[in-house]
């Protein structure tokens, strides 16, 4: 058995290989009919548990293995090495099924029907000013008080909903599994404000975050369990249906997700609009950046910025995203492609 698991792993990467230009197939026979399944089986389970069943399992294999690492003698470490190379074929198969094959799925933009032509410098700058004006309103319909009184429970028990009403085939959201990450302070100590564990099909939103993050990064996470493995992708899709919500906080706090990625990206490019706008976002809104840099102050680390993050950028470059770390970003490049649609509509005669 252990020679059949062997002499699997080189014929599955090959396989794989071949199955990442499969688009069409990923996205017509592989996701309806392996991958979502698959996932709503992962998540009724996991629904059942209270905790983050994915994160507590990953903590517990992750101390079982350093103890099989260090307790070992030198003879003892080739075999708990020959154990591993054992191990990886099911596990690259599970992780290929459950998601590593979505990275190459049809993408979100060819799903909706967009254009994707490089935007233009008056694209970026269109949409931030729109942008601009559109968080300063939302954040004037609610007080501190009312945004600072929102729970994890009532956001989890919404989201659901607000991507019903996008009413798009593909964003279809079928037993919820959203949790508050089990070690939510060592995620922060990493960098991270939420994780989907595949394995478990759980989101988990790190407890660290505060009230405005809440709806988005929540939003972010289901995408990811919908089948949405490129970040850039899941943040559109969380920006969309949080705008989309007919709540004025979550559709605050989806804004408040992306404006600074835009304004910052605006001033690659436009120095002086740029500067103009970031002077013109309301008061309030300085407020909750402030409250949110805060909450995460203490955990920033070298171990994020010269481990944690280029591991990462590593691994979305091996799954086929080109920009690596950096494609989080490209959730303007969707905001300005749909831009493009709306604009382009046939008007009403």
């Amino acid at each position: 058995m252990r020679k059949i698991a062997l002499y699997s792993l080189p014929l599955q990467i090959i396989l794989y290989a071949y199955l990442r230009t499969k688009t069409s197939w990923i996205e017509s026979s592989f996701i309806p009919y392996v991958f979502q399944p698959l996932s709503a089986i992962l998540r009724h389970i996991s629904s059942i548990f209270p905790f983050s069943t994915g994160l507590l399992s990953i903590y517990l294999i992750g101390i079982y293995l350093l103890y099989k690492l260090f307790s070992q003698g030198k003879l003892g470490f080739k075999r708990f090495l020959r154990e591993i190379l054992v191990w990886l074929a099911p596990i690259l198969f599970f992780y290929q099924i459950t998601w590593g094959l979505l990275y190459y799925r049809m993408p979100v933009s060819q799903l909706l029907g967009y254009s994707t032509e490089t935007p233009t410098v008056d694209e970026l700058r269109s949409l931030c000013e729109d942008l601009v004006k559109e968080t300063n309103a939302l954040r004037r319909q609610f007080s501190d008080h009312t945004l600072q009184n929102i729970t994890s429970e009532k956001v989890f028990e919404n989201a659901p909903s607000y991507y019903e009403n996008l009413n798009l085939p593909f964003l279809k959201y079928r037993i919820p599994s959203i949790k508050k990450a089990t070690g939510s302070a060592l995620l922060a100590y990493m960098g991270t404000s939420g994780i989907y564990t595949f394995w478990s099909g759980e989101a988990n939103v790190n407890k660290i975050n505060i009230d405005v993050d809440l709806p988005a990064v929540t939003l972010h996470e289901m995408a990811h369990q919908m089948g949405f493995a490129s970040e850039d992708e899941a943040n559109y899709l969380a920006w969309l249906a949080g705008r989309n919500s007919g709540d004025a906080v979550t559709a605050y706090s989806a804004n408040y997700h992306v404006i600074w990625r835009a304004l910052a990206r605006l001033s690659n490019v436009d120095s002086t609009s740029s500067k103009i706008l970031y002077k013109t976002l309301d008061s309030a809104v300085y407020r909750d950046a402030h409250r949110d840099h805060l909450a995460w102050k203490s955990y920033r680390n070298p171990l994020q910025q010269f481990i944690i993050a280029p591991i990462y950028d590593l691994f979305l470059k091996a799954n086929g995203r080109e920009y690596g770390i950096m494609s989080y970003d490209q959730v303007i490049d969707l905001m300005i492609f749909e831009r493009r649609k709306l604009t382009n509509l046939p008007k009403d005669s």
